[in-house]
């Protein structure tokens, strides 16, 4: 629902299980509902009233980038936020990646690892 949000399509969140979840409570363009009937409302006014719809593209439009945004480089930012993370931190990830590569070279790989079996199942 967030990239719905932030790319400006109108959202109906259904709350089949009435977990009652806060998270799109105040999000713009998105009708909350948590009955069949209210669902069927929230669709066909969606669906049918042209002004609804615009109503809910205009609110997306002027809220819907604190939701996200969609422009293809979310890897790009990722990758410098953990940048910026790593460099805060002063972790060095070769010092890393080696001690996790001599933790893992030091397992006994001769026997066969015992894997978890259900109770009551066959040994």
């Amino acid at each position: 629902m967030r990239w719905a949000i932030a790319g400006r399509k109108p959202v109906v969140n259904y709350d089949v299980y009435n977990f009652d979840y806060p998270e799109y409570v105040d999000a713009p363009g998105v009708a909350n509902v948590a009955t069949k009937d209210d669902f069927r409302s929230a669709l066909r006014r969606l669906a049918t009233d042209a002004a609804a719809w615009s109503a809910e593209v205009a609110e997306q439009t002027a809220r819907g980038g604190a939701w996200g945004t969609p422009d293809g480089l979310s890897g790009t930012r990722f990758l410098q936020l953990v940048d910026s993370m790593v460099a805060a931190q002063s972790i060095n990830l070769s010092n890393l990646a080696l001690s996790i590569s001599r933790h893992t070279s030091t397992q006994d790989r001769s026997r066969p690892v015992r894997r978890h079996r259900p109770s009551g199942g066959a040994a």
